[in-house]
């Protein structure tokens, strides 16, 4: 159910929503494309996993913990918990 409304919805380069602060730190290539914001956890994997088995087009930004990229304000912007 979740495949067919994604793939349904119209999606062009207008209407995707790039100016939000967390791509002026991880640009979008393909803003068409979900954009996987994850960290290299147990739980950030998992939606990784998720996408790859459902066939979803994604792009995978990896957020490096060990460097603190997690309480960056473009992060926080995009995740504040």
């Amino acid at each position: 159910m979740v495949r067919a409304l994604c793939l349904s919805r119209h999606v062009t380069e207008e209407n995707v929503l790039i100016d939000h602060p967390v791509f002026s730190r991880w640009p979008a290539r393909y803003p068409d494309r979900l954009q996987l914001f994850s960290l290299p956890t147990p739980n950030g994997v998992k939606v990784g996993i998720m996408l790859e088995e459902t066939g979803l087009s994604y792009e995978p930004h990896r957020i490096d913990i060990m460097e603190n990229e997690n309480h960056e304000p473009a992060y926080i912007s995009l995740n504040p918990n």
